[in-house]
C-alpha cells in the first residue's frame, strides 16, 4: 500500500509537471512580430503558429519568403514561426532543409534545431525526422618517450544516420506525443511512440548503420530508450544519443555515448522515476548551463537548447569542448508521423 501511495503520488507530481510544460510550450504568435526590416506585411496566423505568406507580401531579411513557402508546400510542409525569436533561429535551416543542401555542423544546438522541426508547429507530417550524414572526430593523443614524444592526431569518420524526435507536443492530432506518453517514458515503460520510432528505422535504416539519436524533452527520453531496446542494440551501432532538456533513462542498458544537456532553469530534465531511484545520476548525469532564464522555467526549456551562445561551447553530439563535426545531406531527410490510430 505504501509503495502504492509513492507511485501514485509521483505520477501526479510528473503529470502536472509535464502538462503544464506542455501547454505552455505552443509558442507565442503574434502576426505583428514577423515586420522585419521595417516591411509592412499581413501574416495570416493559423492556430498551430504557420504564416500564411503570399509573393505580394514577402519581405527579405529573416521571414521566409513566398517562394520559400511555395517549395515548403509542396515538399516538407515545414513552417517558420510568428516570432521574431523563432524566424531568427530557424529561418536559415528551414531554407537550407527544403533546398535540400549539404551542410556541416559543429555546435548541440545547431541538432537541437534539427531535432525541433519535428513539432507540429514547424511542420505537418510527424515528430520523427531521419537524415544521412557524415560524422566527423579528431582524437589527438601524445605517444613516445620524454625524448621522442610526438603528437600524433587521428581522424575518425563515419557514415551515420540521424534519427531527431521531438517532445511532448499538445496540438499535434493522433499523435504519441502526449502526456500519457510522457507517463510511460518517465517511469521507463514501453509506449507507441517508441515502437513507432523502432518501425520508421527498421523501415528505413539499413541493417548494421551507425546512428545518432536525439531528442528534445519526450524525445530526448524515448531516444534513451531507443539506446537500450535490445532489437536496436542488435540491429544498428548506436555511436551517440544526445538529449536535450530530459530526464535520466535506462541509464544501465544504454548505447552509445549519452549526452545529456539542460538548462539551469530548466526543471524537466530531474522529472522521471531515477529522480526517486537515483537521483545522483540523474543530478551528475547532466551537463548543465545557465541561459539566463532565472527561474523561467518554461521558456528555458523551450529555447534555451537552440541557443549558440549557451550550448556553442558543445560539439554536435553534446561533448563539452568537443570537435565533433556533422556533415549532414538534406536531400535524404524524411519527416514521420507517430499515430495513435493508424489512419494511412
Amino acid at each position: 500500500m505504501k509503495n502504492r501511495t509513492r507511485f501514485l503520488s509521483v505520477a501526479l507530481c510528473l503529470t502536472l509537471a509535464i502538462t503544464g510544460s506542455a501547454f505552455f510550450m505552443v509558442p507565442d504568435v503574434n502576426a505583428a512580430s514577423v515586420n522585419n526590416n521595417n516591411a509592412t506585411q499581413d501574416a495570416a496566423v493559423d492556430r498551430q503558429g504557420n504564416i500564411n505568406v503570399d509573393e505580394s507580401q514577402a519581405t527579405e531579411g529573416n521571414n521566409v519568403t513566398a517562394e520559400v513557402e511555395e517549395a515548403l508546400a509542396q515538399d516538407f510542409d515545414l513552417y517558420a514561426l510568428g516570432t521574431d525569436y523563432n524566424n531568427k533561429i530557424f529561418s536559415q535551416m528551414i531554407d537550407d532543409v527544403i533546398n535540400k543542401r549539404t551542410v556541416t555542423y559543429d555546435k548541440a544546438s545547431e541538432l537541437a534545431r534539427l531535432v525541433n522541426l519535428g513539432y507540429s508547429w514547424h511542420n505537418n507530417v510527424g515528430p520523427i525526422n531521419v537524415t544521412q550524414g557524415k560524422l566527423k572526430v579528431e582524437n589527438t593523443y601524445t605517444t613516445g618517450w620524454l625524448w621522442n614524444k610526438k603528437t600524433v592526431t587521428q581522424v575518425n569518420e563515419d557514415d551515420v544516420y540521424v534519427v531527431g524526435m521531438s517532445g511532448t507536443d499538445p496540438i499535434a492530432l493522433n499523435s504519441t506525443t502526449g502526456v500519457i506518453t510522457d507517463l510511460l517514458s518517465g517511469f521507463e515503460q514501453d509506449n507507441k511512440y517508441v515502437r513507432n520510432i523502432k518501425k520508421v528505422m527498421f523501415e528505413n535504416i539499413p541493417e548494421g548503420s551507425k546512428i545518432i539519436i536525439s531528442g528534445h524533452s519526450l524525445g530526448g527520453m524515448v531516444a534513451q530508450q531507443i539506446s537500450a531496446d535490445k532489437e536496436i542494440k542488435d540491429k544498428y551501432e548506436i555511436l551517440n544519443v544526445v538529449a536535450f532538456g530530459s530526464p535520466m533513462l535506462n541509464g544501465v542498458n544504454r548505447e552509445g555515448n549519452v549526452q545529456r544537456l539542460g538548462d539551469t532553469s530548466d526543471v524537466v530534465p530531474y522529472l522521471s522515476v531515477n529522480t526517486f531511484k537515483n537521483i545522483i545520476w540523474q543530478v551528475k548525469g547532466l551537463n548543465k548551463e545557465d541561459g539566463g532564464y532565472f527561474g523561467r522555467f518554461i521558456t528555458a526549456h523551450c529555447q534555451s537548447y537552440q541557443r549558440d551562445d549557451v550550448w556553442g561551447g558543445y560539439d554536435v553530439v553534446g561533448t563539452k569542448g568537443g570537435n565533433a563535426t556533422l556533415t549532414v545531406d538534406y536531400s535524404t531527410t524524411q519527416f514521420f508521423s507517430s499515430q495513435i490510430i493508424v489512419t494511412k
